[in-house]
């Protein structure tokens, strides 16, 4: 070794790293092992780092307790540890406190599974993402299966922007099928349907799907503190017969004793005066507050000389009588049903459910047309009737009167029916049966009346 020092601790000068290979065979030793500063590669351990960096790849060999795809933590001694009943991990799913069930699970399906049966999904190949009980995918199939026989499933899940709540219907059993009910969904248009097992409906929408229930069940109760205290029900009814025409709010009735509403207090209502829908003998106008006829067969006439009694059309009615006209018994027309929009599950196929939507749009498409054609028969119903004031007070179309006086009808010269104001001093017994009203005030050009009806 000449020209080269012995010891490194006096080095005079650099040694050049071609000479370690001829100049240093003898081994080192690194804690217990011997390290060769030459050509030979010798591994070595028991040796303690401190502030230590340690540069490009480090490939373990073995850990205790290891397995294949596994994953290690510091457990509480500090101590790094491979135990999978803590942590496990088979290249795929990992599990907390449980060992995935690799060897079974969907392969499109990443699973996380945390004890002995809580799972979080999500799908690689589409956007579905499920937090489960006791719920994997099996591995040929892809349908939901049980983990074990101990508890019912039950799964929340997004997929196409839309929430689902299921619960299973069967009876538990390790790895076998489960049968969902859908108890809740939350439509990608933010439509709320519960109860509705599965069918989308672009409105929200609170169903009871058990077919045994019978009518008068309660479906929805709203209140507290007992079974009536404070409490608003709703209960299922096997009867409907409203008008289908627009309204705020459309409620059915009790097939046995055809009630719709049961109030144990008042009902409040802006209308001044009760009416009843009367049908009229043609399409004619009859503007609000105009004094019109009945003739001989019952119906709304505009001609004095046909008119057997007089009435007084209604101007804001609060509660509105014979309301059949519009019902689908008196139109002879079925009101059409809106087609439920298909929901895509997890595993349709591309062809499968481009056939779905096919055929929504063609039943909606059939839909349209039905509702249009049965608005169109609505509307021509709804011009031959009219509301005309039974009670209360009405205002009239007569100019002239003072308080206390009564309308009595007249004839226009045209034939129509008009009306005039007259005293009780100078009635006839002929004018006060005819008389459609009182005045009880007039305001400005506002005549008011209270109906009286013969």
């Amino acid at each position: 070794m000449s020209g080269v020092p012995n010891v490194f601790g006096s080095a005079t000068s650099s040694i050049p790293l071609s000479q370690l290979d001829v100049n240093f065979n003898t081994p080192l030793y690194i804690g217990n092992t011997s390290v060769g500063l030459g050509n030979t590669v010798t591994s070595f351990g028991n040796v303690t780092l401190t502030n230590a960096t340690i540069s490009g790849n480090l490939t373990a060999t073995s850990i205790t307790g290891g397995t294949a795809n596994g994953v290690v933590y510091l457990s509480s001694g500090n101590v790094v540890t491979a135990n999978p009943t803590v942590l496990a991990f088979d290249g795929t799913n990992l599990g907390i406190g449980v060992t995935p069930i690799s060897s079974n699970i969907y392969a499109a399906s990443k699973y996380f599974f945390i004890g002995q049966a809580s799972t979080l999904t999500g799908r690689s190949s589409i956007n579905f993402t499920s937090l489960n009980t006791n719920v994997y995918e099996y591995v040929t199939t892809s349908a939901a299966t049980f983990i074990n026989s101990s508890s019912a499933a039950a799964q929340y899940s997004q997929y196409l922007g839309a929430h689902y709540w299921q619960t299973s219907t069967n009876t538990p059993s390790a790895n076998s099928s489960i049968t969902w009910n859908a108890a809740m969904t939350l439509t990608n248009s933010g439509y709320l349907n519960v109860g509705t097992n599965g069918l989308s409906y672009s409105f929200h929408a609170l169903q009871n799907q058990q077919s045994t229930l019978s009518e008068g069940t309660t479906i929805l109760n709203i209140g507290g503190g007992g079974a009536y205290a404070g409490s608003t029900s709703f209960y299922i009814h096997q009867a409907y017969g409203a008008n289908a025409a627009a309204t705020a709010m459309s409620i059915g009735k009790n097939s046995s004793t055809s009630r719709s509403i049961n109030a144990g207090g008042s009902i409040n209502q802006n209308g001044a005066d009760y009416a009843e829908y009367m049908t009229k003998v043609g399409n004619f106008t009859i503007n609000k507050g105009d004094i019109c006829g009945i003739d001989v067969n019952g119906k709304l006439t505009n001609v004095f000389a046909n008119s057997i009694s007089f009435v007084v059309k209604s101007t804001d009615p609060g509660l509105v009588g014979g309301d059949n006209w519009g019902t689908e018994e008196a139109l002879g027309l079925t009101y059409p049903q809106q087609p439920k929009a298909p929901v895509r599950s997890e595993n349709e196929s591309d062809a499968d459910w481009a056939t779905a939507e096919a055929n929504y749009q063609t039943a909606l498409a059939t839909y349209n047309t039905q509702l249009t054609a049965y608005n169109t028969a609505l509307e021509a119903a709804r011009q031959m009737v009219d509301r005309i004031a039974f009670s209360g007070q009405v205002p009239i179309n007569v100019t002239g009167a003072t308080a206390g006086q009564y309308i009595v009808p007249i004839a226009n010269q045209d034939g129509s029916i008009g009306g005039e104001a007259v005293s009780e001093s100078a009635m006839t017994l002929q004018q006060y049966m005819q008389s459609v009203g009182k005045v009880i005030s007039v305001v400005g050009n506002v005549t008011t009346i209270i109906v009286k009806v013969a």
